[in-house]
């Protein structure tokens, strides 16, 4: 029997590099989901804390402090933030699909990841990115050490592709062969994002919009 989710493509910038600013901002956001109706909120690539937007206007060695700072504001998992995420999901009883930074608890890897929640809060899934894009580029040549590629999730129910992994053939064929739908979701939600600044939050911001699915 077919079902009919509502889906919300949530279209925000994040408040960039400040991790605690940007999870308030999920927490209201999701808010304004639930509000018209979603069960499932799948926000934008890299959105906690942001994007390595700075690639492409700052030369190889004026970025270090940039690549610090995205280290220090990165989501472990688990971790404080990812608690956080999960807590959100919990409240609104929704499924949260998000793109985060991740990094390892101890080291200097971080991982283009996507992570998928509940409704009760549980972790459901973990995605790395197979192509790391902006950090991939700058391998060896910043602070920061990009994360290998991944295979696990990349077919997993839970989890999802990200970016440029939705063109990938092989990955596409597995996720339909599950009826995979999440990922793609989030790229409608990255693709028609507001361009990102390397700023704060802009002062008006696109509130989730939100569509029916038939599965």
């Amino acid at each position: 029997m077919d079902k009919t989710v509502r889906v919300a493509a949530v279209q925000d910038n994040p408040v960039l590099l400040n991790r605690e600013a940007t999870l308030d901002l999920v927490d209201e956001l999701t808010d304004q989901a639930v509000q018209q109706g979603a069960q499932l909120a799948v926000f934008p690539e890299a959105f906690v804390p942001g994007p390595p937007v700075w690639i492409d206007v700052l030369a190889v060695g004026d970025d270090e402090e940039w690549h610090a700072l995205l280290l220090e504001q990165s989501v472990t998992v688990p971790g404080p933030a990812c608690d956080r995420l999960a807590a959100v999901a919990r409240r609104a009883g929704v499924v949260l699909v998000i793109g985060v930074d991740e990094r390892d608890e101890h080291g200097g890897t971080v991982y283009n990841s996507v992570l998928t929640f509940g409704p009760d809060g549980s972790l459901l899934g973990r995605h790395r990115k197979l192509m790391l894009g902006e950090l991939h580029a700058a391998r060896a040549l910043s602070p920061l050490r990009a994360g290998p590629r991944d295979l696990a999730g990349a077919d997993a129910v839970h989890g999802g592709p990200l970016g440029r992994e939705h063109a990938a053939h092989r990955a596409r064929r597995g996720l339909l062969r599950r009826r995979q739908r999440s990922g793609h979701a989030r790229r409608l939600a990255c693709g028609l994002a507001p361009r990102r600044r390397c700023c704060a939050r802009a002062p008006t911001s696109t509130t989730a919009g939100c569509s029916t699915a038939t599965r």
